[in-house]
């Protein structure tokens, strides 16, 4: 039916025999004819005006005879699936899929009319056989003999139309790769969760289609309608459920055929390119819209960078002008907002995105896919369009493909193929994929494209043998990617070592081995694979890229079709810059057996990965370092910057840095070497200084230097022209919190009991006598207590005992001399309340170490956005790495960047308070008496020996080490290599 004339109400009647579906403006003619023809015959056919007269219940039956008509037809024209037609088929395939029996299942008859769409561009209808009618007044007979002719629905699947078939030399499988939009007549078993997500997209999917088309036009809704609009369609699922194939192979088709008009009001649609949003998403996000509405991407790029936040929204309604139509941006991989792009870059996109989907009738859209294990970071990291999450969105979760769906993406291929499967094959894929659910498409999907590749010359059934000889499920993945890699060259060759260099490059590394990959920049990607900068390494890289991506030479190509790697995006033109990227072509790659930790699928890249886990921590630290780079001052770079054994850490990952990453390294390294000359015109004044002194010396000046007289000389050098060094802080308001280990909130991360001496009661800050209010944002530097250090030296008397400098943290030696940057330890809790009173004498403010209830009380955060009720302040989660995400701490096996060594103050995230590292890097003392009950005790009263309580866990503890509750006793009169303080400050800055 066509909605330009409605009618009203239908006369009752049972479950219509045949509904016929059709546009009033350009096919009432040939519907007529269609109904009279079938009345003729007996056949009780639905035609709305034939069937339907005025009452106020017209839209009731109407929906009625579309949920119990045995068969359908739909006449397409040039308008496809707009409004009523689509509204209509929607709910008929809504029926055909979710059926359960054959029984229940309606028959389709898609009708070609002139001007129709390519059938075998139709989602789901271009599947079915259907009837060409020229246009005439005579249905063809063989329509009516479709719709007259007796149904047995306990016969096999009907044969494809033969338009549908595949050419001979195509393969019905895809293998790993995700489908693309071009691959939507071979993407089975994922019917229903393509119709019930697009019907999330517009009005939501309790809102009946009909009514919908029946109501006011546009994205307003239907007039007084109170249902909520949808602009937001968002996918999520686990890794490798299918995410990206559903919403390019299954949405986007049905999208560009006119299935969203019934839902949204909007028959004309623009649609990009799915984009990936990389560590550029504002370039990206700029163009895929420019290139879709034929505009410069680069003045976009420019305006989104720098204009004001409704910049998206003014440019979307300049570059439609008077065109009404719909935009739909689509987001693939919506995680790497998260894993790769900046911060202030992230936030940028956040603002603009929302901006432009807000206004109620503007013409953006989005539909996104994201792994379900990032999408908490919405709320953390884009806390506008988070906004939209309960208003404007809707959520779909994909859930891995069960057996069912799996048996018909075996055999449904096949058949368009015109092979048969023998039954005992598609058991065993069945029972082996039940093993590893997540994974079992891609799998299973490759195991055929094998099986199809392998067979024998004129072969038209697959069978058991067959695939039991290939190894099975995952034996045929590692062999025939071990096949690919070894006809890449000698195993010590460019090649070989060019390419799981970039393999490995696109994985980000788990260390309980659920490794994920990640994505790369055409450039990133060429210069990894070729290991190099210059020009004959990118084209290196770029041969190797197109070898692993399937575009081989002939001899190559002999040796293995695997495919490892695609290549997304274009490259650059005269009206846009180069959007590639490069992937893996699947995580199963990565993947391990489930249970079996020690079975990858491919043994040969896991391993490599194992070998060379520390590349991805180092990436993620150059991105951390390149960022902090730009707020700091010149003064600061030079003498607090990296040294070049810090800096050359980066090697390993030089070629995969983005530009301001390069110009980081660039930057630092020539600061570094500024830095050495000023030592090395330090070094001959010292050169000059030890002629005069005594002999004993001159023989070994360097070990002069190690000594407190010499660290005196170097500090005056550095330290003698400037300002002292203040702690920095940060405000934290008194309040009050359970303090101690709460089994109910503390006993949530595994393994975690509470411990005799951790007894929680209530404490309320507010009520101690002048608390500190604000913390140490990081714990106190070794250039911040050097200083003190030095100035006590300056000031004693030559017959005064002088204090000396603290020992390094062990092995820190590849950092710069004394770095500015490095938590002090060995320092007694003596020594830290020496430092207190000397800073609180220094700035006319009180300052002290903390109460040990002061001190949780800000590691905890309580109360504040993002706290957590829970073991750490980030949740009840370990601190050990994840992929995808800075590390949370710096304890043992928690980082592999700083494995047994301290970290510099502030490598990790705050805590919601804005404090570093109250988890791991240095225990802190604190000025409470330790005792074993947890109970608190006035310091005043006891002995001057008794024990200090320490708190916070170090580098060298375990994770449950780092818990806020966890408490350990030291003496103050003793240094230890892992122990440091933070300091708090009781009286406001005047």
């Amino acid at each position: 039916m066509e909605e330009e004339a409605r009618t009203p109400d239908i006369v009752a009647t049972a479950g219509p025999e045949v509904f016929i579906s059709y546009h009033r403006v350009t096919h009432l003619a040939q519907a007529e004819a269609l109904h009279q023809a079938l009345t003729a015959r007996g056949v009780a056919a639905f035609k709305d005006d034939r069937s339907l007269r005025a009452s106020e219940h017209w839209m009731e039956q109407l929906g009625a005879a579309l949920g119990t008509c045995r068969r359908f037809v739909v006449l397409l024209g040039p308008r496809g699936l707009e409004r009523w037609v689509g509204a209509e088929t929607s709910i008929v395939l809504n029926r055909h899929f979710g059926a359960q029996t054959a029984a229940g299942r309606p028959q389709i008859v898609p009708v070609r009319m002139p001007g129709a769409p390519d059938m075998a561009t139709l989602p789901f209808l271009g599947l079915l056989q259907g009837v060409d009618w020229a246009g005439d007044g005579r249905p063809p007979a063989a329509l009516l003999e479709a719709l007259t002719e007796p149904r047995h629905t306990d016969q096999a699947e009907d044969q494809p139309p033969a338009e549908a078939m595949l050419a001979p030399e195509v393969c019905p499988w895809v293998g790993l790769a995700a489908f693309q939009k071009e691959q939507a007549r071979r993407f089975f078993g994922r019917e229903r969760d393509v119709l019930a997500a697009l019907d999330r997209l517009g009005r939501a999917p309790d809102s009946s289609a009909l009514a919908l088309v029946e109501g006011a036009r546009g994205t307003t809704g239907p007039a007084g309608s109170t249902t909520p609009y949808r602009r937001w369609l968002h996918i999520v699922g686990g890794s490798g459920a299918g995410k990206s194939s559903l919403m390019r192979a299954g949405l986007l088709p049905l999208v560009e055929q006119g299935a969203l008009s019934a839902r949204t009001g909007i028959d004309d649609w623009i649609v990009t390119e799915p984009m990936l949003p990389g560590s550029k998403p504002l370039v990206e996000l700029a163009e895929v819209l420019a290139r879709q509405l034929g505009q410069s991407s680069y003045d976009l790029r420019v305006k989104l960078i720098d204009g004001p936040p409704e910049t998206l929204r003014l440019w979307l309604r300049d570059a439609l002008g008077r065109r009404t139509a719909g935009v739909l941006l689509v987001v693939d991989q919506f995680e790497e907002l998260f894993t790769l792009s900046p911060p202030e870059t992230r936030a940028r996109f956040d603002l603009l995105l929302h901006e432009a989907l807000v206004v109620p009738d503007g013409p953006l859209h989005l539909v996104s896919t994201c792994r379900s294990d990032y999408q908490h970071r919405i709320a953390e990291d884009l806390p506008r369009l988070a906004g939209l999450l309960n208003s404007l969105t809707s959520l779909y979760t994909l859930t891995p493909m069960g057996r069912a769906g799996l048996a018909q993406a075996i055999t449904a291929p096949a058949r368009l193929g015109r092979l048969d499967v023998a039954p005992a094959l598609v058991q065993a894929l069945l029972d082996d994929a039940d093993a590893d659910p997540a994974a079992a498409l891609p799998l299973v999907q490759h195991a055929m494209e094998t099986l199809w590749l392998r067979r024998a010359a004129g072969a038209r059934t697959l069978t058991l043998a067959d695939y039991d000889a290939l190894g099975r499920l995952g034996g045929i993945l590692a062999t025939e990617a071990d096949r690919l890699l070894d006809s890449l060259g000698d195993a010590r060759g460019p090649q070989r070592h060019g390419a799981l260099e970039l393999l490995s490059a696109l994985a980000h590394f788990h260390p309980e081995g659920r490794h994920t990959r990640q994505s790369l920049g055409w450039e990133q990607a060429c210069r990894q694979a070729g290991q190099g900068f210059d020009g004959d390494a990118q084209a290196r890289g770029q041969r190797l890229i197109d070898a692993l991506a399937g575009q081989r030479s002939e001899p190559a190509a002999q040796h293995a079709r695997l495919r490892l790697l695609t290549v997304s995006g274009s490259a650059a033109d005269a009206h846009s810059g180069d959007t590639r990227r490069v992937d893996l072509i699947h995580e199963a790659l990565l993947r391990c057996r489930p249970g079996e930790a020690n079975r990858p699928y491919w043994p040969r890249l896991v391993e490599y990965l194992n070998a060379h886990k520390d590349r991805d921590l180092l990436r993620q630290n150059l991105r951390q370092e390149a960022e902090t780079w730009q707020g700091w001052g010149r003064r600061a770079r030079l003498f607090d910057g990296p040294g070049l054994g810090a800096l050359r850490r980066y090697q390993a990952v030089q070629y995969l840095a983005i530009d301001n990453e390069r110009a980081y390294l660039h930057a630092a390294g020539r600061m570094a070497r500024m830095r050495s000359v000023l030592v090395g015109g330090s070094a001959l004044v010292l050169f000059a200084g030890a002629l005069i002194l005594p002999p004993v010396f001159q023989k070994n000046i360097p070990d002069w230097l190690a000594t407190d007289e010499g660290h005196d000389l170097v500090m005056t050098l550095r330290w003698g022209w400037r300002s002292p060094p203040i702690p920095v802080t940060v405000d934290v308001p008194p309040g009050e919190f359970d303090y101690g280990c709460k089994p109910e909130r503390d006993e949530q991360t595994a393994g975690i009991k509470c411990r005799e001496n951790e007894a929680w009661r209530h404490v309320d800050l507010r009520q101690t006598p002048q608390p500190c209010i604000a913390f140490g944002k990081f714990e106190v530097k070794l250039a911040e207590y050097d200083y003190f250090i030095w100035q006590r030296r300056r000031t004693m008397r030559e017959t005064e005992e002088k204090p000396s400098y603290p020992t390094l943290a062990s092995n820190v030696s590849a950092w710069n001399w004394r770095s500015a940057d490095l938590p002090v330890v060995n320092v007694s809790q003596r020594e830290a309340t020496a430092y207190v009173r000397w800073l609180s004498e220094l700035t006319r403010q009180t300052w002290r170490l903390p109460t040990e209830e002061e001190w949780e009380y800000a590691a905890r955060a309580p109360g504040r956005p993002d706290s957590h009720e829970a073991a750490y302040w980030w949740g009840p989660d370990s601190p050990k790495e994840r992929p995808g995400e800075a590390p949370r701490a710096n304890c043992d096996s928690c980082d592999a960047r700083f494995q047994g060594r301290i970290a510099p103050a502030g490598s990790y995230a705050p805590n919601p308070f804005g404090l570093h590292d109250t988890a791991g890097s240095a225990w802190e003392w604190t000025s409470s008496v330790y005792t074993k009950d947890n109970r608190p005790v006035d310091p005043a009263s006891e002995e001057s020996d008794s024990g200090r309580v320490l708190r916070g866990g170090s580098w060298h503890d375990d994770p449950e080490g780092l818990r806020a509750s966890i408490r350990f006793d030291g003496r103050p009169g003793s240094r230890y290599y892992d122990i440091g303080f933070r300091v708090c400050r009781a009286s406001p800055i005047f």
